[in-house]
């Protein structure tokens, strides 16, 4: 009897947790793929037609800005992705963060302000000797990452296939600027 007892009081507390655990014995915890609301949008912003006119979805897990949207169905390329996010990131650096974001890592060093602050104005100025609306959208989807209208849907993007056509012309200015080669080879 006191062998039972004793058997009971030693299972006294919680249950264990049931599921894979770290190698500490802790519990991982599940993976949250949020709302079924959430998980539609992001297959919307990820859905394509290939080749073959068949409907496909690519990463949804990389549609958290409109850059990574466009690249998920393969609205884009990589390498204009790559000069969206490059140009992006330079204007983060001289006009400060974007979208209420609050800076990680302090202020920008001089030296880097002033590495980047003509790469910045050449590319601002190429896109702009394109037209004025062309910079625009290119500052908004790669600088200030807006969701404009016709970004996430497939279905939207050919009602607005000029803004759409402005911005692949934008990328690809900003893809074949010389500073590109000089960022790679600095990083």
């Amino acid at each position: 009897m006191a062998a039972a007892a004793k058997r009971r009081r030693s299972r006294a507390g919680r249950p264990r947790g049931q599921g894979e655990r770290y190698p500490s014995g802790g519990l991982k915890r599940a993976r949250d793929n949020g709302t079924p609301e959430t998980q539609a949008s992001r297959i919307a912003l990820a859905e394509y037609v290939d080749e073959n006119g068949v409907r496909c979805v690519g990463d949804t897990t990389k549609t958290s800005t409109p850059l990574d949207a466009l690249l998920a169905n393969r609205t884009i390329t990589q390498e204009q992705h790559d000069a969206g996010e490059r140009f992006g990131r330079w204007y983060r650096c001289v006009y400060g963060p974007a979208n209420g974001r609050r800076p990680v890592g302090g202020e920008v060093p001089d030296k880097v302000l002033e590495r980047t602050k003509p790469k910045l104005a050449s590319a601002m100025a190429a896109l702009r000797a394109h037209s004025r609306a062309q910079l625009d959208i290119a500052v908004n989807i790669c600088a200030y990452e807006r969701f404009a209208r016709w970004v996430p849907v497939r279905g939207r993007l050919d009602r607005h296939e000029r803004q759409v056509e402005m911005l692949i012309a934008g990328l690809d200015v900003l893809a074949q600027g010389v500073d590109a080669r000089e960022d790679r080879r600095a990083a």
